[in-house]
Formats: structure tokens, sequence, C-alpha cells
């Protein structure tokens, strides 16, 4: 099956209102696909953050270790983690500023 061309970015699949696993992509919309596929993650619902190629791993890190989810395995992500941590919750935090005015956007477009 062919998707859209979609951004890159770290997206969030819920079960309810649980996060339940993060992923990173260059292409968001063929990669949520994927995992709706027989034997995939049971999921309800999924949102995701535009994010720039070269800061898909540290942000998704940072995200797995702030919320973690279930479905993530935290091990995996712990030697991926740049040394300086400063510049990853600065990159989270901006990310996290991104991700609440896309769901703003979203909510307006709703209206």
């Amino acid at each position: 099956m062919r998707f859209p061309r979609s951004p890159s970015g770290v997206y969030y699949l819920y079960l309810g209102e649980e996060i339940i696993y993060i992923g990173q992509s260059r292409n968001v919309f063929h990669r949520v696909g994927e995992h709706g596929v027989p034997n995939g993650i049971r999921f309800d619902s999924w949102e995701y953050v535009p994010t720039q190629v070269d800061d898909l791993i540290a942000l998704e890190s940072a995200e797995i270790l702030r919320h973690r989810p279930k479905l993530n395995r935290l091990e995996r992500f712990k030697s991926t983690i740049p040394g300086h941590l400063k510049e990853l919750r600065k990159l989270a935090r901006r990310e996290f500023k991104r991700k609440q005015k896309y769901q703003a956007c979203l909510r307006e477009e709703r209206r």
C-alpha cells in the first residue's frame, strides 16, 4: 500500500488516554500505517510532532524516557542519548512547545 509522503517526526500511539508507544520516522504516515497491520500494535489514536530528521533520535529518546510507554524498550535508547543532557533538554522543551502549538492549530481547524 502506498501512502502520501509525510513529514518526518516523532509519533505517539495511544490506547485510550495512555501513550503506549513512541516512535520516530522520516515518513510518519507510512510508519504509523505499518503499526496497524495484523499482529501490530493495538492503538485507537495517534499524533505526531513534525521534527527535523537530524533531531529524530534525540527527541524520541527524550520522550521515551519522559513518558515511559509500556511498549518501548527503554534499555535500547539509553545508549543513544547524547552525552550533553543540557542540549537534549533544550531540544525536548523546544519540540514540546512545537507540539503544543501544532495541537492548538488542529483544535482551531476542527472548529
